[in-house]
């Protein structure tokens, strides 16, 4: 959540262009540009970002996504991990 709150700070709040974003976060210009359409789309400025938490933002730019934060890793058993392994 840090590049999507940096790409729109970025661009609302220090109106820097697409590729000066780009330059400095080293992300693609698809990816701002998508952000970017996104929040002048929705009519959203950084004040209201600033009262977002990280949750919030990813629901308002991402709602179809899965925006819970993992807790937990799934690991394989040892059995598992033997039997992949041979292969």
């Amino acid at each position: 959540m840090r590049k999507l709150r940096e790409i729109l700070r970025l661009r609302l709040h220090a109106g820097l262009s697409i590729r000066q974003v780009r330059n400095s976060l080293r992300i693609s210009i698809g990816a701002i540009q998508k952000i970017s359409t996104l929040a002048e789309q929705t009519d959203i400025n950084w004040e209201q970002v600033c009262q977002m938490n990280d949750t919030e933002l990813a629901r308002h730019f991402y709602p179809k996504a899965d925006t819970l934060n993992q807790t937990f890793i799934n690991k394989p058993n040892n059995h598992q991990t033997q039997y992949y392994s041979h292969r």
